[in-house]
Parts: C-alpha cells; sequence; structure tokens
C-alpha cells in the first residue's frame, strides 16, 4: 500500500491519504459515494463515467499518452486496494478500472425483480426520526429513489413526494395539508423540499424564539412574606363569600339603606365557580334495542393509536357491534386505511353465517368510514350509512362505550401482568 501511495505522489503530486473504509459485502452503498469521491479527486472519475476517451490521439505526445495510460491504471489500483481481500477475487481477471467497477456494480446492484423489489420495500419504510433534521430526512428518501432508479424502476414524483411528507411529525400538519391541495403541475418534488425545508426554518426560529423567552425572567431575586391587606377580601376566592360578607356589613344597624337582607345560611354564591364548574348534562338511556333482528343496525368506532405497537404491528382496533344481539367483533389493525377491508371482510363473513344482510352502520364521522371508497361500497350494497354529529360521541354511544371497557381491560392485565404499558 505504501508503494502505490509513493507512485501516486510522484505522478499527481499531491498527498495519498486512505480515508475510506474497504469495501465489504455490507458497506456498499456508502463505500460506493466514498469511491466516487476519491477517483475524482485523482481525475480517473472520468473513466468509470466513460467521459474520458480511453485511447489518446493520434497527434497526442508521448507523454500525453503516458499521463492517460497512467490515469487508466490508477483507477484500477484505487479500486482494487479499497476492497477486502475476500471481494478481490472478483476482480482479479481485469486490470482494467471500467470493468472492475462494472462487475462489482452488478455484484451488489443486480437489475432483478427481486431487487427492486426489496429498493421498494426499503423506499417506503424510510421514515422520520424524532429529532432528525428534515434536510437529512430528505436526502435518505431522495437517496432511495435513486437507487430504484439505477435498478431501472424509475418513480414519479407523486410517490417521492408522498414518501416524504407521509411520515413528518406532527408540527407539519398545516403544511402538508396545504401540500396535498396543490395542483397537480405543482406537486412536484423539488417544490415539495423546498417547502418542507421553509417550514423547518420557520419551526426553528419560533422554537429560539420560545427559548429566549423562557430564559428572559430574572435569574434571582428575594419576595417578602405575602399578607392580606384588611378589607381586600372581597374577591371570591380571597374570602369564602365574597361580595356577600361585604354587604351584610353594610346592613348591619341599617347604616345603609336600600341594600336587600341577606340570610346567612352559608352557601357560596360565586357566578364564575358556577360557571367555570359547569358540566353539560348527561344523555339519557334510550332504554330497550330499538332493532328488530340482528344486522339490522351495526355500530363501528376506531379506537387509536395507541403509545406501543402490537407484537403484531397494530396501533388500532376496529370494534363492531351489533345493535340487536349486542355481539362485539374487535379487528387489530395497523393503519386507518385498513378499515374498509377489514369492514368488507367482516360482512361478508356475517351475512354468510346468519343468511341475512347488513341494513344499516352507523359512525362518526372519520375520514376512515367518510371516504369515497367506503361511500361507494355501502351505496352499491344499499346499505344505509347514519354519521354522528361532530363533537357528540353521545350519538354512537353503544361503540364508545364499549371502547371504555375494551381499554379498562387491556390496562388492568397489563398492570396484573407487570408488562409496561
Amino acid at each position: 500500500m505504501n508503494s502505490v501511495a509513493s507512485t501516486l505522489n510522484r505522478v499527481t503530486g499531491m498527498e495519498f491519504n486512505n480515508q475510506i473504509s474497504v469495501l465489504t459485502p455490507n458497506n456498499w452503498n456508502t463505500w460506493k459515494h466514498d469511491m466516487q469521491v476519491f477517483l475524482m479527486h485523482y481525475g480517473c472519475w472520468q473513466f468509470i463515467m466513460q467521459t474520458k476517451p480511453e485511447q489518446p490521439d493520434e497527434e497526442a505526445t508521448y507523454k500525453e499518452k503516458l499521463d492517460l495510460q497512467l490515469r487508466k491504471d490508477r483507477c484500477y489500483t484505487l479500486i482494487y486496494t479499497n476492497i477486502s481481500s475476500d471481494l478481490k477475487n472478483l476482480i482479479t481477471e481485469t486490470t482494467d478500472g471500467v470493468a472492475a467497477w462494472k462487475i462489482l456494480k452488478d455484484h451488489f446492484e443486480p437489475v432483478t425483480r427481486a431487487r427492486v423489489i426489496q429498493l421498494l420495500d426499503q423506499f417506503f419504510g424510510t421514515k422520520y426520526q424524532p429529532g432528525e433534521d428534515v434536510g437529512i430526512f430528505i436526502s435518505r428518501v431522495k437517496t432511495a429513489a435513486t437507487r430504484l432508479q439505477e435498478a431501472g424502476h424509475k418513480l414519479d414524483d407523486l410517490y417521492i413526494g408522498f414518501q416524504l411528507i407521509r411520515w413528518l411529525p406532527q408540527e407539519f400538519q398545516s403544511t402538508m395539508q396545504q401540500i396535498y391541495r396543490w395542483k397537480e403541475e405543482d406537486f412536484r418534488v423539488v417544490k415539495i423540499e423546498a417547502e418542507l425545508i421553509l417550514e423547518a426554518n420557520r419551526l426553528q426560529l419560533m422554537k429560539q424564539d420560545l427559548e429566549k423567552a423562557e430564559n428572559a425572567y430574572l435569574s434571582s431575586f428575594t419576595s417578602k412574606k405575602s399578607k392580606t391587606l384588611p378589607g381586600a377580601t372581597a374577591a371570591a376566592h380571597g374570602d369564602p363569600n365574597g361580595k356577600n360578607d361585604y354587604q351584610k356589613e353594610r346592613c348591619k344597624n341599617d347604616s345603609v339603606k336600600g341594600l336587600p337582607r341577606l340570610n346567612d345560611n352559608g352557601k357560596t354564591h360565586c357566578i364564575p365557580c358556577k360557571l367555570a364548574k359547569s358540566k353539560r348534562f348527561s344523555f339519557k338511556k334510550t332504554g330497550a334495542v330499538r332493532s328488530k333482528r340482528p344486522l339490522e343496525l351495526l355500530h363501528m368506532d376506531l379506537c387509536g393509536p395507541m403509545p406501543t405497537e402490537s407484537q403484531g404491528g397494530n396501533k388500532y382496533f376496529l370494534s363492531i357491534i351489533d345493535d340487536y344481539s349486542r355481539k362485539v367483533t374487535v379487528f387489530p389493525i395497523r393503519n386507518k386505511s385498513d378499515v374498509f377491508h377489514t369492514f368488507i371482510r367482516f360482512q361478508k363473513r356475517a351475512e354468510r353465517f346468519l343468511s341475512r344482510k347488513v341494513i344499516a352502520v352507523r359512525t362518526d364521522g372519520g375520514l376512515e368510514f367518510c371516504n369515497k371508497d367506503m361511500d361507494n361500497f355501502l351505496t352499491e350494497l344499499g346499505i344505509k350509512h347514519e354519521v354522528t354529529n361532530s363533537y357528540t360521541p353521545e350519538m354512537n354511544g353503544v361503540a364508545e362505550r364499549f371502547n371504555l371497557t375494551a381499554l379498562d381491560g387491556i390496562k388492568t392485565l397489563l398492570k396484573s401482568s407487570e408488562v409496561p404499558s
């Protein structure tokens, strides 16, 4: 290795620093980019890209021909000396740098259907990590898309843009909604990337401003012992009776005429307390079951996401309750988008078992229930879809009550088994 370095130093007049890791069976993606920069440093990358002729012109001088040949040899030498010994057998049959690079690329990046499927899985599995810089996340997504393109499967801007905004944190929700409403010609990766970086910078500046505001308080101060001044307890919470006691004192001995006489019953009449602590009356139960037969009415609701995924990767559960029999069927699901296919599976099985048809379903206004696919399916089968009013879960109380009961039972089991929840 030292002889190779000294030879390269004499030819280029530049110091040879081998600072990249050798190629192993597990680091091709990083080694490929490191070696590209390495070859560019020594003027050899042009041979790999075949943008420089491998044969000198007929009018070239002897020195120019020698320099071209040395660069070609250096291209192969740099590649050979930076791969592990067990992989050197792949390129021992050639001494050409371009051929050696092609052999390694075909070995690690075969253009096959299995590799394309593997790269697709890696692309759609690229997620935003908590605390990660948005620019780095965008770079990882674009790198995964580039690997697919090199494998002969180029992705449209629609899929790349979807992956860029798919796993972003809650702080980017407003920007994501704006991007979803863009026109078709505006939904491009370059524009989405610029919009996300601008939003990330805005959030970073906002965070810095909040930190400055929090640090703007006095670092130390000394306060005297607090005390209540005489006659300053007229506020409602300075004294239990507030203004009432003040009027009682005025009424003594008829010192002030025209004031109403108040009975000292010990009760507090604090209007702000009543307004602040008031609660909505509970909805009365309807009593008897209204449906006359099974599948006449189904109550459905989705509960989640849970703070911890199950062993199968599920974060939600869909509950379907028959109004007549009160039979409950629960389906653990991974995503909200799985609700539609889960309901189809339940509907087919229930109708076959009972030899009856589903008449109506009752859900809230969530997008997992109120979407085009669900509406078209229910309309085609003639199933009535009852949607409850917004912010009124009591209208779908059967399903909501079951969710609370199920969650209480789950928490009890986790506590009794000493499993972290």
